[in-house]
């Protein structure tokens, strides 16, 4: 049977002026995502966990057998904890334990996880700044590693 091009014609536009019309929306949503940071919150998520991952993994492969190589591991682990509660405070550089369970605690951090924080950081200034604690460090080294890891594991 012969066909009328216009037969066909006009079922084809109106079909593509449909999916312009669903396209255009899907863009515009999309837009919406973008503009409200949601990609980019998703994003800074991702690259978070990424560096605590990286972190955990450093920290892990320093070797915990001389004295220096305690310190090293101490000074590490206390870099990452201050990293952790500059996320929530935008900075606790000079804070001490105790400032920095309150302040996490005031920045709406959960209790247990600001105790957790401030205590693992007053283990790491004990061992680095008080005199002989190096020997308490080899012996809280294995401790101190799993509370560690199980406090980054719950951020």
């Amino acid at each position: 049977l012969p066909l009328n091009r216009m037969a066909w014609l006009i079922p084809l536009l109106l079909g593509l002026a449909g999916l312009t019309v669903l396209s255009l929306g899907l863009m515009k949503l999309v837009i919406a995502q973008v503009h409200s940071g949601f990609l980019k919150g998703k994003h800074a998520e991702r690259t978070r966990k990424r560096s605590l991952s990286d972190s955990m993994q450093e920290i892990r492969g320093i070797p915990a057998n001389t004295p220096a190589e305690l310190e090293n591991f101490y000074n590490k682990a206390s870099e990452i904890i201050r990293g952790l509660a500059a996320e929530k405070l935008g900075d606790g550089a000079g804070l001490t334990p105790s400032e920095l369970k309150h302040e996490l605690s005031v920045a709406g951090d959960s209790e247990r996880h600001a105790s957790g924080l401030s205590g693992l950081l007053a283990e790491c200034e004990l061992i680095r700044y008080a005199p002989d604690a190096i020997a308490q460090g080899r012996d809280k080294y294995p401790e101190f590693l799993r509370k560690f890891e199980q406090l980054t594991q719950t951020h």
